[in-house]
């Protein structure tokens, strides 16, 4: 409500993997069920791990947020295309029940240069499930990279692909 009052959009981020297991921080799912995560990681190879994160991005929507941000940077690693592929389905679903019929984008921040998501997240904006993809690198310390291939990706829809987060090196 304050964001509407301010002349702001508001969009809910969640960087959906990270435990932080036997800290104050650790989420009651990863305690409850230590077999559904690997290391610090939330596996998103069982359905309850997805079903988890979706009810998650469903209650930002619920709040009436105008969009959801992804962070797919917090322990990028271990999951598989499938896995990824079947978690951004059923987030996507889950905005669209409880959207109530506006439009409430889906944006996601992934590792640059990662195959991995690269091939994912083509098949999502080519399909409409993600509207903006942010890639970033992995540690300050690693700047470079090039967004050429991401480029082509507006022609699919994807609005922004985030130039202004780094240096562009073609």
């Amino acid at each position: 409500d304050l964001c509407r009052e301010l002349g702001m959009r508001h969009y809910a981020n969640a960087g959906l993997t990270n435990c932080y297991p036997g800290s104050g921080f650790e989420e009651r799912i990863s305690r409850e069920h230590p077999e559904w995560r690997q290391g610090n990681i939330l596996r998103f190879n069982r359905p309850e791990t997805r079903a988890y994160a979706a009810a998650i991005v469903r209650e930002f929507v619920e709040w009436g947020s105008d969009g959801v941000s992804i962070d797919c940077m917090r322990y990028p690693y271990h999951h598989t295309e499938e896995d990824l592929l079947a978690l951004f389905g059923e987030i996507h679903d889950a905005i669209r029940a409880a959207a109530g019929g506006r439009s409430v984008p889906l944006t996601a921040r992934i590792p640059a240069g990662d195959v991995v998501y690269y091939r994912v997240f083509e098949r999502l904006v080519r399909s409409g499930v993600v509207g903006c993809v942010v890639p970033s690198g992995l540690f300050m310390r690693e700047p470079w990279f090039s967004l050429e291939p991401y480029l082509k990706w507006k022609d699919f829809g994807c609005r922004e692909i985030g130039r202004a987060s780094c240096r562009e090196r073609v």
